[in-house]
């Protein structure tokens, strides 16, 4: 299942259960951030509200906002995201009107794969083949 599949079917779960709270929408909230981290090597709570903005309405929201500084720390436990120390940038939301954390992406990396089980890295380093292939062709 492809990751936007996955997040719209998670939208779509925590619509149904949120006569619970925000904890109904915890699987969501943290699919947004690795869609995020995985898109961005820096990012903020801006981005992945945007990001939650693309499978639900934001106005009103069905959850409380302020819930994703939960999944936050949820993501860097995890080892998706990790704070940058002493990094700021302003923010994108109007109300707000405090600087946000900069958080870097643990599993950013052009072409990886994600899995439930992780980060799957390329297992080819492109540079690596292309200056084989050049020593080759030089000893020919």
């Amino acid at each position: 299942m492809n990751p936007y599949e996955e997040t719209r079917l998670a939208a779509l779960d925590g619509i149904k259960r949120s006569a619970d709270g925000a904890a109904a929408w915890r699987p969501f909230m943290l699919l947004c951030i690795r869609n995020v981290a995985a898109r961005l090597p820096y990012l903020t709570q801006d981005e992945v509200r945007e990001e939650a903005g693309k499978y639900i309405s934001l106005k009103p929201a069905p959850f409380n906002l302020m819930a994703f500084g939960g999944a936050i720390r949820q993501a860097m436990k995890e080892g998706t995201i990790r704070k940058q120390q002493d990094t700021e940038r302003p923010s994108k939301t109007k109300s707000q009107h405090r600087a946000r954390i900069v958080y870097q992406s643990m599993i950013y990396a052009p072409g990886a794969v994600i899995t439930k089980s992780g980060v799957q890295p390329l297992l080819i380093d492109y540079g690596e083949m292309e200056r084989a292939r050049r020593v080759r062709i030089n000893y020919q």
